[in-house]
């Protein structure tokens, strides 16, 4: 029987995950977005209850073509962010909102930097570790500054600090086992002689010495080594895995880096270090930041470099770092912002003159055919999905403010492709695209509203507004819909309305039977661009415009005729006349109208400004032939 291995990396801006086989190939990888949120300058956040679920999306997908008896292990590596719970194991805010759900203070976060100006300050011995600085990435000043800044809303109820990796192998094993990667890199903890505990004194954290340090970690693993008893039922079920599957203690997800390149096997390249070991290598990793990594048998103190730190990426071994913080992330936002400016652009799939294929891509048939890479997930709210796809673009250096570009990322929660992104369908099945435009429209134009609700609704209209952004869509529904299109009006108050109960009414009969509520439902209604309703809706929304630009002008010259009301008496006698005078000159006379028309619509005009004294030619022309005069005899 095959075996394998899943390794999960949670990096800043999403989660990767891999199927592995005991060889070291990689069978399948997946990926997914996490969301970040800055409510301030130098303040960033993310969501444990987030990361987790996204783990957990990852690592169904590269195990969904396999039997997952057939996983032996499975390994965390994440940022070194501060995770805050409760007694219950509950999320708790580290942000001045109280949102809950908030409640990982990002490796990247500055906001502790005075925090860890004055650790600095104290010149604790414990700073030789982390040569002679403290810096604000740290988790000691982070938790002072909880404990300074929020100290009710957040320092109280919390009962569990854990680095992110931490986090995810208690989360999948619930054991509370700290790897010694995190809590010696970033917390000052010594494999040798444990917690220091006046340094956490002499900072003013002495509240988490309680309870042998309960809080922040009792007991210690080497990197790598098993967790508890392996996934609990809770977490196998969330990961698709099998109860009991090994875990291994995690690692800082730059350290797991910096394993695989100084641990690698190099037999037979022909490299200088083939025969040399581990410690003459030297490991640069790059992600969001940069990293270069060095192992030692020996403690070597160099001020300005982290470390030496024992044990924390190989058992007996000491380990400098040291490099630059977001790097990367300038990197990125160079490449998309200098080297290759502008959107990043949907490729549409093109016959041979040009044309849009509306077939699905070999990808998109795989996916439609085969149920088990469909997400069967529920779905998302659209403030989730949009702040998802806002931290997408974000980290790659795109503008956040730009909707289009933010909608392209969005991910569907219905339907066959649920969970990919709405620039990946336009790319991959225009056909599907095309079906939804129209299916939307008919039940719209059916019942007046479409029927699906909540979430996925809100992702249909969204999908359909960025769809129709392109005028290549555009260009081929008007191209499907040619034949169909009902002749051009002279007047578009003449447009029939096409749709519902009022299908054979105009555009002008709707707006003047106002009064029977149906323009009003139609302005409130939410759209599709470009639907029957839409344009009808634009319509009522003109005239509503027009009318009360109307009526301010008459309030102030004292006119207050409602528009929705027949004309005064004296309108009716002026047109009477006018009508008289085009017939035979007789005192009295008699109109018949011809069977269909409405007398009225011509007779009883509504619009509430004055007739004027005399109608010209044309327009009395225009309804006599309708109208035959009779004398009385």
């Amino acid at each position: 029987m095959s075996r394998y291995y899943v390794a999960v990396d949670v990096g800043t801006a999403s989660v990767r995950a891999a199927l592995v086989t005991p060889d070291g190939q990689v069978k399948h990888t997946a990926e997914e977005p996490v969301v970040i949120w800055e409510p301030r300058a130098e303040h960033y956040e993310q969501s444990s209850a987030d990361i987790w679920s996204k783990c957990c999306r990852a690592v169904k997908r590269v195990t969904q073509d396999i039997d997952v008896t057939c996983v032996r292990g499975l390994g965390f590596d994440a940022t070194c962010s501060l995770v805050a719970l409760d007694r219950h194991f509950q999320p708790v805010a580290v942000n001045h909102t109280g949102v809950r759900e908030r409640n990982v203070v990002m490796w990247m976060d500055h906001r502790a930097a005075e925090q860890a100006a004055r650790i600095t300050h104290t010149k604790h011995r414990v700073l030789q570790g982390v040569g002679g600085v403290m810096s604000p990435e740290m988790q000691p000043p982070k938790l002072l500054w909880l404990k300074e800044n929020l100290q009710e809303t957040c320092w109280k109820d919390a009962a569990h600090f854990f680095d992110l990796p931490d986090f995810l192998s208690w989360k999948a094993t619930g054991s509370l086992c700290r790897s010694l990667c995190t809590l010696v890199c970033k917390w000052t903890y010594s494999p040798s002689e444990g917690w220091d505990d006046t340094f956490w004194s002499a900072i003013g954290l002495e509240d988490l010495m309680e309870n042998s340090y309960c809080k922040i970690g009792e007991q210690t693993c080497i990197p790598g080594t098993p967790v508890g008893q392996g996934l609990t039922a809770e977490a196998a079920a969330d990961l698709g895995l099998r109860p009991g599957t090994a875990v291994a203690a995690s690692l800082i997800d730059a350290h797991a880096g910096g394993l695989g390149v100084i641990g690698a096997d190099v037999r037979g390249h022909q490299l200088p270090c083939e025969e040399q070991p581990v410690t003459s290598r030297l490991a640069v990793i790059c992600g969001t930041s940069s990293c270069h990594m060095a192992v030692s048998t020996q403690p070597l103190f160099v001020p300005g470099v982290w470390g030496p730190y024992l044990s924390a990426m190989l058992p007996g071994l000491w380990l400098n770092e040291g490099g630059q913080s977001a790097t990367g992330r300038l990197h990125s936002r160079m490449q998309v912002k200098v080297i290759f400016p502008g959107k990043i652009k949907v490729c549409f799939r093109k016959g041979p003159t040009g044309y849009l294929r509306q077939d699905p891509s070999d990808e998109a048939k795989r996916i439609k055919d085969n149920p088990n890479l469909q997400d069967k997930s529920a779905p998302q709210r659209e403030d989730k999905v949009k702040e998802n796809a806002r931290s997408v673009v974000f980290m790659r250096g795109g503008d956040v403010s730009d909707r289009k570009e933010v909608l392209g990322e969005y991910v569907l929660q219905f339907g066959k492709y649920k969970d990919k992104s709405f620039r990946w369908l336009l790319e991959n099945d225009v056909g599907y695209t095309i079906f939804l435009t129209k299916k939307v429209e008919e039940e719209e134009e059916r019942a007046g509203q479409f029927k699906p609700e909540g979430p996925k609704k809100d992702s249909l209209l969204s999908f359909l507004e960025y769809s129709r952004s392109f005028q290549e869509i555009e260009d081929l529904l008007n191209y499907l819909t040619g034949r169909s299109v009902a002749p051009p009006v002279r007047n578009e108050d003449d447009n029939l309305v096409g749709f519902g109960i009022n299908a054979e009414k105009t555009w002008r009969d709707v707006w003047e039977s106002r009064a029977d509520g149906y323009a009003a439902f139609i302005l409130q209604k939410q759209c599709v661009t470009g639907s029957k309703m839409f344009r009808l809706q634009q319509y009522l929304t003109q005239k509503k415009s027009q009318l009360q630009s109307v009526s301010a002008e008459h309030a102030s010259t004292g006119l207050t005729a409602s528009a929705s009301h027949p004309p005064e008496m004296e309108d009716d006698e002026e047109l009477e006349r006018m009508m008289l005078s085009i017939s035979p000159p007789k005192v009295q006379g008699q109109l018949k109208v011809e069977e269909g028309e409405e007398l009225g619509r011509m007779m009883l005009p509504t619009f509430s400004s004055k007739i004027p004294d005399q109608l010209s030619e044309n327009h009395i022309h225009i309804h006599t032939c309708s109208i035959k005069l009779h004398s009385f005899p």
